[in-house]
C-alpha cells in the first residue's frame, strides 16, 4: 500500500471521509499556531508586564518623561515613573488629564508633591526641584475599569498623549 492509497476514503474496516479528515487537520493546526502565538505574545507582555506592555512619553522638547505599563488589569497595582528636567528651575509642575484618569485611583506618590490640584479633566503636581532642574516621582495606581483610554502628560505648556488599555 503506498502513500496515496492511505489518503484514500475507505469503506473497509471503518468508514472514513479523506477530505473531511484534511480538513479538520488543517483546523487543528490553526489551532496550534494560534495557541503558539498567544503563548509568545504573552511571554512578550501583551496581558502583563513585558516588552510590549512597557512604554514612555515624552512631552515634546523634553521637559518631562513618563514610563508606565500600557497593559493593566483592574484593581492591580501599577506604577507610573515620572521624570521632569526643567534647567533652572525650582519647581517642576506636570498636568495629567484625560479620561484615563478616571478609572485609575492615585494610591501615593513617592516623593510627596509639593502641591496638588484637581482640575476639570485631570490633576496639576508641583514638586521640588533639585539643583539641576530634575524630579523624579513614583506614582502608585490602581485601575478600577476596564477598556482602552486615552491620556496626556503636560509640561512648560506642551503636551503628549499616551494610552493604556485594561483588562478586567
Amino acid at each position: 500500500m503506498d502513500e496515496h492509497d492511505e489518503l484514500r476514503s475507505r469503506d473497509y474496516p471503518v468508514n472514513e471521509d479523506m477530505p473531511f479528515q484534511r480538513k479538520i487537520w488543517a483546523f487543528e493546526r490553526i489551532g496550534w499556531y494560534g495557541l503558539c502565538l498567544m503563548v509568545l505574545l504573552t511571554l512578550a507582555g501583551l496581558f502583563s508586564r513585558g516588552p510590549l506592555s512597557w512604554a514612555a512619553v515624552e512631552v515634546k522638547g523634553g521637559a518631562a518623561r513618563l514610563e508606565y505599563d500600557r497593559f493593566m488589569r483592574n484593581g492591580a497595582n501599577t506604577t507610573f515613573t515620572l521624570d521632569v528636567r526643567q534647567l533652572g528651575a525650582s519647581h517642576n509642575v506636570v498636568t495629567l488629564t484625560g479620561e484615563a484618569l478616571d478609572v485609575l485611583a492615585l494610591d501615593s506618590i513617592q516623593p510627596q508633591p509639593e502641591s496638588m490640584r484637581s482640575e476639570v479633566d485631570g490633576l496639576e503636581l508641583t514638586f521640588k526641584a533639585d539643583a539641576n532642574g530634575h524630579t523624579r516621582a513614583n506614582l502608585s495606581l490602581r485601575p478600577d475599569g476596564v477598556g482602552l483610554l486615552k491620556a496626556r502628560l503636560g509640561a512648560n505648556g506642551q503636551t503628549a498623549p499616551f494610552w493604556v488599555f485594561i483588562y478586567p
